[in-house]
C-alpha cells in the first residue's frame, strides 16, 4: 500500500503543473 500512496501524490502534482503549459499554448495558438 506504501507503494501505491507514494504514486498518488507524485500523479497529482505533474497534473497540476502540465495545465499550466497547455494553457500558455493555447493562448498563443489563439493568437
Amino acid at each position: 500500500n506504501q507503494g501505491a500512496s507514494s504514486h498518488r501524490p507524485t500523479a497529482i502534482h505533474q497534473p497540476t503543473r502540465e495545465p499550466d503549459v497547455i494553457e500558455g499554448e493555447f493562448e498563443h495558438r489563439d493568437k
